[in-house]
């Protein structure tokens, strides 16, 4: 390059800083910048040139631009141009508005893609934006991916959610989500909600924004991330009027080619399939009106008051031609035709509303949980219970273990497994690496409680998660514990679901792992399904809690939370019969560990009864009359007196005595007599 064009080169970059950096700025919303400078590239539009804002476009716009609303959520359909949006918005902080940019797609591969895609493209095509990069005239630039910087302070970083630590180390102005809803945004077990910390990378920003967008999979109570904030949102719909009328109203898909209601409706004749809208007004409105509705649309609040500033939006409105109502009845019809995963994707994908699996069932309900809590006064145990049993759940927590944790609870089991929940403890102060994590394991898993005829009670067994971690771990440490006498029901379990619905004959393997006898594989669907039916039926007491620590039932918050947790798992039907359970995802210390922990214990009840001394579990907790019942201290009627109004009562069989129980000779043969 000669020497005049470098100088020529260096004036106009100098006349772009004059006028871009230093001269006062006009105030611009995000909207008008882009009708201003936004320009379309052809490799993401088949109409390239300039940026027109659509009328449903230009408030979303604003709101993400906006400076007094911290959060913006919107729950979309596909086609309606969200992406562009977006794009536009972080050319708007590099060029108008100079701020640090923080951009998260669900994997890093999705984030380089649109590195490609979008914002070189962008980078390439916008005059004002282009001059204050550091592409050289060919259009390359030394800088890595994900990260560019802008000579007037502004910089751009591109991160994957699915790596916990993206999120760290950060402090940015403009903090965006896409695809919230994508499983890679879901925190590791026991790891933390990273949209939390996504927003605080702007704490130190008065003026921070975090915009966070979705196609949604579920609803908020399965999980669903962008549906839950749409609901704490204001809820903002769009609203047209009719051609006809005048009258105002959102348009709502209709789904079938008649009936009363209104919707978007259609009909088939052979192949071809003619689509129509019926307004709240009993007007019919064909899709050449379109435009003109939209032209004449606002945004309308459902939900007007709430911090949160929330957008929804499905196809029925989009401008593009694969998006025609036509169009998308076809799309509904091949989906009726097809499996319920394509159902799926019509509501997802077209509808911009979540999609729940039909005919989940509940668990048990809430308020009959709520009345489970039964205050013992100064003791923890009812004095009904045979057997005190600890279920422990292992969570890795970040990818490194830094962050994993225990969470325990101890049951008592009566007759006929009947369950009581002395409380639940969460031992989060140091992480399993730590020794002094199972040091407090052990302090509280040997703890003396107290029933309610006074008598001590030391727990009978513990069964601990073999996953969650560093599985040796817990071998290394069950085979320390196990050395001290009394501990032999101490064990490591690790759940197994046969998948389809299927279920095995048994809780309780008939052995051990070949590699640890202690260790056991347990069919946690099958326990899952007992324990169901005990949840549903109400035969379950919670105690207060509140000891040394442990989560305390007498508050109403935590009281609802647990329970919240404890019925956080479903069961949907399979094809071909039978059941699934379920999980909760992405609910990092909300979820189902407290359901877990009971999981752990139940099993290990039956394990109880198949381990060596097996008969008098077997005994204890069976629902059959010949078992001896001591006098319970309430009023509540135990499972075994129930049976034994129905039935003729048997005595136990009595105890061995010392000679029966005399250890044969060597080389003989001990014969058992009957009399």
């Amino acid at each position: 390059m000669t020497a005049p064009a470098t100088l020529d080169r260096a004036r106009r970059r100098l006349s772009v800083l004059r006028r871009d950096v230093l001269a006062p700025r006009e105030r611009l919303t995000l909207s008008q910048w882009a009708d201003r400078y936004a320009v379309l590239s052809p490799e993401t539009s088949a109409e390239p040139g300039r940026w027109k804002t659509l009328p449903f476009q230009k408030e979303i716009m604003d709101a993400m631009s906006d400076p007094t609303l911290p959060l913006v959520v919107f729950r979309k359909s596909a086609r309606l141009g969200y992406t562009k949006m977006l794009d536009w918005l972080v050319g708007y902080h590099i060029h108008w508005d100079p701020a640090p940019i923080l951009f998260f797609q669900p994997t890093e591969k999705d984030a380089k893609d649109f590195e490609g895609s979008e914002i070189m493209p962008m980078i390439r095509d916008i005059e004002g934006i282009r001059e204050l990069s550091n592409i050289n005239p060919n259009g390359k630039s030394k800088e890595e991916w994900h990260t560019k910087k802008f000579r007037n302070g502004a910089s751009l970083r591109l991160r994957g959610a699915h790596a916990e630590d993206n999120f760290r180390r950060l402090t940015t102005r403009i903090n965006l989500g896409d695809e919230i809803d994508a499983e890679a945004w879901n925190p590791k077990p026991g790891g933390s909600d990273k949209l939390r910390l996504l927003a605080r990378r702007g704490t130190t920003f008065w003026n921070a924004k975090q915009i966070l967008g979705s196609t949604p999979t579920a609803p908020a109570s399965e999980g669903g991330r962008i549906d839950g904030l749409f609901q704490q949102s204001d809820q903002r719909y769009y609203h047209v009027p009719c051609p006809h009328c005048g009258q105002e109203q959102k348009l709502i898909w209709g789904g079938t080619p008649s009936g009363d209601g209104p919707g978007l409706k259609y009909e088939k004749d052979g192949e071809e399939i003619r689509a129509w809208y019926e307004g709240e007004c009993g007007c019919v409105i064909e899709e050449r009106d379109k435009l003109w509705m939209i032209e004449r649309g606002r945004w309308v609040a459902e939900n007007p008051g709430a911090s949160i500033r929330g957008y929804h939006l499905w196809q029925i409105y989009s401008t593009f031609p694969a998006a025609s109502w036509r169009h998308i009845a076809a799309q509904w019809l091949d989906a009726k035709e097809a499996a319920s995963a394509q159902i799926r994707n019509f509501k997802n994908e077209v509808l911009g509303e979540p999609y729940s699996t039909a005919a989940a069932t509940e668990t048990a309900d809430e308020e009959t949980l709520y009345q489970a809590v039964t205050d013992l006064g100064d003791a923890e145990v009812p004095a009904w219970a045979r057997a005190t049993v600890w279920g422990i759940d292992r969570q890795k927590g970040s990818a490194d273990g830094s962050e994993s944790y225990l969470e325990a609870s101890l049951w008592a089991f009566g007759p006929g497994r009947r369950p009581f929940l002395v409380s639940h403890w969460v031992l989060d102060e140091y992480p399993q690496s730590d020794p002094r994590c199972w040091d407090a394991l052990e302090k509280l898993a040997t703890r003396t409680f107290t029933d309610t005829n006074g008598r001590p009670r030391k727990a009978d067994g513990l069964a601990i998660d073999h996953n969650g971690g560093d599985a040796q771990r817990v071998v290394s440490w069950l085979a320390r514990m196990r050395k001290i006498p009394g501990r032999k029901y101490w064990v490591a379990v690790r759940g197994q679901s046969k998948g389809n619905g299927a279920r095995g004959k048994t809780i309780w393997p008939q052995a051990a792992a070949k590699r640890s006898d202690f260790l056991y594989t347990v069919d946690v669907d099958l326990a899952k399904d007992e324990i169901a039916d005990v949840l549903a039926s109400g035969a379950i007491e919670f105690g207060v809690g509140g000891i040394d620590g442990s989560v305390c039932l007498s508050d109403p918050a935590e009281l609802e939370r647990f329970v919240s947790r404890m019925l956080s798992e479903k069961r949907y039907p399979v094809p071909g019969g039978g059941t699934k359970w379920v999980g909760p995802k992405g609910k990092g210390r909300d979820g189902n560990e407290p359901f877990d922990c009971l999981v752990y214990a139940w099993a290990l009840t039956y394990g109880m009864e198949h381990l060596p001394g097996g008969l008098r579990w077997r005994r204890t907790f069976a629902p059959d009359p010949i078992v001896r019942v001591d006098t319970v201290d309430d009023e509540r009627e135990s499972l075994s007196e129930r049976a034994a109004a129905d039935a003729p009562r048997r005595d136990p069989e009595p105890e061995p005595t010392a000679e029966q129980t005399r250890p044969a000779r060597p080389g003989l043969k001990r014969i058992r007599r009957r009399f």
